[in-house]
């Protein structure tokens, strides 16, 4: 009998495993049925025993996997509302608003109702003497909003930089220059093929933006980096320029020769100053291409110096990225990083970027 519940024991463990792997992988249909099959199975387990005392940790076992369960699918739902094409009837905002209400002692208000535009009839010829007085407080009212607007923008960082007298002031110019990406956009309709690696790049990206609601319990955790690999010429760096455009974000285009320097020690403040403004311009991505040339194994004996202490400083920011709180709007930066030969990468980078995406056109 021991034996027989140490193997159903162990087999419903591998099993949910491998559920939640596929739920990383994006493939839900089979990972949420998966999630079913254990919990029916874990439900027979627990009627099979015979003393309360060992039943009541399975049942708590049971009610935390439902509520993951439910996470899960509330999460589904949200991705499949990115489909649902604008004016189909079918608000995310209004989605969002049911995935919080799930309590079932209190009444959610009703949902909004869409009122019709009402028939207004022309105005007759006399009532329009006055228009153009009406057309001059439009203008004057538009040249208001927008000199509010100008107001409400943040200044640059280096003019903040320069008020305050920092000593890093011709670094932080040169950051802006050199890496602050001001191109043309990309959407993801100028991308031809990698349909799966959009999806599971809108996942990882927007999706804490847009429903903050669904990480705040820890069951759920943002991912804050993303390593693209795969073949030269797959478009890695346009996804990467597309996922910012869709955002709204600041992107920041790093490479190897932006962050060099013949003085000591002002690359790790280049470094700290890179993340310093992204947090700034928050939402924010800084997109590293080709992160196997300034992040690659340490302890090598041909590696320099000055190049161990670049990669713990920026292991060190990347860290105080992800341990930030999901919730606080400063704290709305993401890496992503690009390279052919991810086994180049130092483990504790590889660690750093949770998500991992392969780009291969088929």
């Amino acid at each position: 009998m021991a034996s027989m519940q140490l193997k159903d024991i162990r087999e419903m463990g591998e099993a949910m495993t491998r559920a939640r792997e596929l739920c990383l992988e994006a493939q839900y249909d089979k990972g949420l049925e998966l999630y079913q099959s254990t919990l029916h199975k874990l439900s027979q387990f627990i009627r099979r025993m015979t003393k309360m005392s060992e039943r009541q940790p399975w049942l708590q076992m049971q009610i935390e996997l439902e509520n993951e369960l439910n996470l899960i699918t509330d999460y589904v739902e949200l991705t499949q509302a990115f489909k649902i094409p604008p004016g189909a009837g079918y608000s995310l905002i209004h989605l969002c608003y049911q995935t919080e209400a799930r309590d079932p002692d209190v009444w959610s208000p009703p949902p909004p109702e869409n009122v019709p535009n009402r028939f207004r009839a022309p105005a007759p010829s006399w009532a329009n003497d006055n228009g153009n007085n009406h057309n001059q407080r439009n203008k004057k009212e538009n040249e208001r909003a927008r000199e509010r607007g100008a107001g409400s923008e943040k200044p640059k960082y280096s003019d903040k930089a320069k008020e305050e007298g920092w000593v890093d002031l011709e670094l932080i110019e040169m950051i802006e220059r050199d890496i602050v990406d001001t191109g043309p956009p990309v959407t993801f309709e100028q991308i031809a093929g990698l349909e799966h690696t959009k999806e599971l790049l809108q996942e990882s990206v927007m999706l804490p933006q847009i429903a903050p609601h669904l990480f705040k319990d820890g069951l759920l955790k943002p991912c804050n980096g993303v390593l693209m690999f795969g073949p030269p010429g797959t478009g890695k760096t346009l996804l990467a320029k597309a996922v910012a455009n869709v955002c709204k974000s600041t992107f920041f285009n790093v490479s190897a020769s932006t962050l060099a320097s013949k003085y000591r020690g002002e690359s790790e403040r280049m470094v700290r100053i890179l993340f310093d403004m992204a947090r700034y311009y928050s939402p924010s991505i800084i997109f590293m291409d080709e992160i196997d040339a300034i992040a690659g194994v340490r302890g090598g004996a041909q590696e320099h110096e000055s190049s161990r202490r670049v990669k713990t400083e920026l292991l060190v920011q990347i860290n105080g990225v992800s341990s930030g709180d999901p919730a606080d709007p400063g704290n709305r930066v993401m890496v992503l990083a690009a390279t052919n030969l991810p086994w180049e990468l130092d483990e504790a980078m590889r660690r750093r970027l949770t998500k991992r995406v392969c780009t291969l056109i088929s």
